[in-house]
Formats: C-alpha cells, sequence, structure tokens
C-alpha cells in the first residue's frame, strides 16, 4: 500500500515539470490505469465469502492512491485560473491605454428644440380638450342626478305600496305587527362597508 503512495508522489512530482496539457493527459491516463487495477480488485472481492471487508479495504486504498492525483489537478486548475485572471487584467489594461490615446470625443451634438406654436393657436388648442372635457362631465353628472332621482322615486313609490298594504290589513281588522328591531352589529363589523 505505501510503495504504491510513493510511486504516486514521485510521478506527481515528476509531472510538475510537465506542461499542463501534457500532464492533464498523463493524469487522466494514470486515473484511468489504478481505477482498472482496482476494479479488478473489487471483482476478485465480490468472489470471496466476506466482501464487504474487502470492497472497503480496495476503496480506501483507491481513495489513497487517487488523492495524490486529485490535489495536482487541483493545483493544475488554480494554476489555470491565476493565469486566465493575469491575461484579462492584461487585456483591460491594453484596454484602458487605448482609450486613453484616443483623440478627445466628438462634440456632443446640437440639439434642436421645437418651436412653441404660435400663442393665438395654442390658446385654442388648449381650450378644445377642455371643453370636451367639461362637456363630458357635464353628461356624467346629469345621468347621476337622473339615475338618483330615479332611485328616490322607486324608494317613495315602495314606501307608498307598505303603507296602502299596512291600512288595507288594519281595516279588515287584521293587527300588522313591527318588524323586530336589527341586532346592533360589533365596534369592528359597523366600521367596515356593507356587501
Amino acid at each position: 500500500m505505501r510503495p504504491l503512495l510513493l510511486v504516486a508522489l514521485c510521478l506527481a512530482s515528476g509531472l510538475a515539470r510537465a506542461e499542463p496539457a501534457d500532464e492533464r493527459t498523463r493524469l487522466a491516463d494514470e486515473r484511468q490505469a489504478i481505477t482498472q487495477r482496482f476494479d479488478r480488485e473489487e471483482q476478485a472481492c465480490r468472489q470471496r465469502f466476506a466482501t464487504t471487508d474487502c470492497l472497503a479495504d480496495v476503496r480506501a486504498r483507491r481513495r489513497e492512491a487517487l488523492a495524490p492525483l486529485r490535489e495536482r489537478e487541483l493545483s493544475l486548475a488554480d494554476q489555470d485560473r491565476q493565469q486566465r485572471a493575469q491575461e484579462r487584467r492584461r487585456t483591460l489594461a491594453a484596454k484602458q491605454q487605448d482609450a486613453a490615446d484616443r483623440p478627445a470625443a466628438l462634440p456632443a451634438p446640437v440639439l434642436k428644440l421645437r418651436q412653441a406654436p404660435p400663442p393665438a393657436r395654442a390658446a385654442s388648442a388648449a381650450a378644445l380638450p377642455r371643453e370636451d372635457d367639461q362637456v363630458a362631465r357635464d353628461a356624467e353628472a346629469a345621468r347621476r342626478a337622473q339615475a338618483s332621482a330615479q332611485r328616490q322615486a322607486e324608494i317613495e313609490a315602495d314606501k307608498k305600496r307598505v303603507a296602502d298594504r299596512v291600512a288595507a290589513r288594519a281595516s279588515e281588522g287584521k293587527p300588522v305587527q313591527p318588524l323586530p328591531p336589527l341586532p346592533a352589529l360589533p365596534a369592528w363589523r359597523a366600521s367596515q362597508p356593507q356587501r
């Protein structure tokens, strides 16, 4: 178990001097070889009667063998991130330098303002929509007043019909009992609008 770890460390340290792309392919090849070897050992464990301990031992050794590879892959990824960040900083610096080297910006465009219409025309144009609005408001007020008067007339007609019915029942000798008073609403309910 220890010799395998030493071999993996030696390989990992030797890979540190290689190019990142070559090193990645070597790491992938080594990972595949280790995985295949431990897969064969797992198959051998499954042929035994007591497989659980054997499988646990093989998996622990696999983790130990793959740990240096994983560390090396992480360090390569970190180096790549640092290199990309450095390249990005260089590109931004170059863009800023180009922007500083460019000639001054063109003068701002001259904006042409629309001229106001002549005063006589402006006054008449402003008065028309107001007159139309006023006519519409007056028409709406007249419609509401008519609807209110109609409702009031219906209420008066209903009161007269009820009074006539009460008088007719009284003339027949049938006493009319008034309706019981409405129960008082709780304070919280009284403040809410009726539905």
